[in-house]
């Protein structure tokens, strides 16, 4: 898969904890929906993209977003969505993409951040936001749209990531996709690190935990597809290597964001992931190719420590 980026704005009616945007980072001025066309033309053109996925902010608050969908639906692309889902609780919102974009084209990715309400609305900062995401989730799935659930380590949640799976198991059909994602700690989730940024020694025997659950489920016969993201093999025992996804290292075809310096605010082709093997002590490991490493700033946070190379695989 061969993916073009484009944020048209770093707006969003949320106001998350761990946005690893920069504060103030929703002043920066949109990218218009004529210079996104162009952007999308050049990209198709030059970088062979076949994927392109719409992110932002909230990507679903801008008036130009359906817009630039109607742009986008004719030719022969995939389309995925990153929203946190408040706007397709209204119905009325979701048939108006969904009469524009072939869903069969379509998927859309939405993060729960717990399955106890008022700590997903303590990290997003908005009231209510649990119950509306849920409800646009519910619709998403409802009016089958290929569906995928996202849900972000962070230290204020972490040990509660073995009962998230019962909850996501109980609530959401198996067709929905699970992944569990070590974040970027960056931006204002740097600066409520305290809050958010959590070790993996901290972190990896409730992942486990929540992995073991799921192995459970799969033997009494449940099938959802469950990925780890943004995880080094060497902070999991190899028995759940098997959850652990490697695209995260792959290089973007094509990157569109909004800047707040005009020299940046520019088409970029070709860029390379933020995350990877890029520490001192995946150079000798043995598995540097296979595996994902992390994120770049994880590795400055907590140092070259958390990291255990295999250096003699047999």
């Amino acid at each position: 898969m061969r993916t073009a980026y484009f944020s048209m704005s770093f707006d969003c009616n949320e106001k998350c904890v761990f946005c690893p945007c920069s504060e103030g980072a929703n002043t920066i001025p949109d990218i218009g929906l004529d210079e996104l066309k162009l952007s999308l033309d050049r990209v198709v053109k030059e970088a062979d993209v076949n994927h392109v996925l719409l992110s932002g902010g909230e990507p679903t608050i801008k008036k130009d977003f359906p817009l630039f969908l109607e742009y986008i639906a004719p030719k022969n692309l995939s389309i995925g969505i990153l929203s946190n889902g408040i706007k397709f609780a209204s119905q009325r919102y979701l048939k108006k993409i969904t009469d524009i974009v072939d869903i069969e084209k379509l998927e859309i990715t939405t993060a729960i951040h717990s399955h106890l309400p008022h700590k997903h609305d303590r990290l997003t900062q908005l009231k209510n936001s649990f119950n509306k995401s849920v409800q646009g989730l519910h619709n998403i799935i409802n009016a089958g749209i290929t569906t995928s659930l996202k849900y972000n380590i962070t230290n204020y949640t972490y040990k509660d990531l073995p009962d998230y799976i019962d909850w996501v198991y109980d609530t959401f059909p198996d067709d929905v996709t699970f992944l569990i994602c070590n974040i970027d700690i960056n931006g204002v989730a740097l600066k409520n690190k305290d809050l958010i940024a959590v070790s993996f020694e901290e972190s990896t025997p409730y992942l486990e935990a929540a992995l073991d659950k799921v192995i459970e489920y799969r033997r009494n016969g449940r099938k959802r597809n469950v990925k780890v993201f943004t995880t080094p093999l060497c902070t999991l025992d190899p028995y759940y290597w098997g959850f652990v996804n490697n695209r995260t290292k792959e290089v973007l075809a094509a990157l569109r964001v909004p800047a707040d310096k005009q020299k940046f605010d520019k088409l970029f082709l070709g860029i390379e992931s933020d995350t990877g093997t890029m520490f001192g002590p995946c150079q000798e490991c043995a598995l540097k190719d296979p595996c994902p490493g992390t994120w770049k700033k994880t590795g400055e946070l907590f140092g070259d420590k958390i990291f255990k190379p295999f250096t003699n695989i047999e």
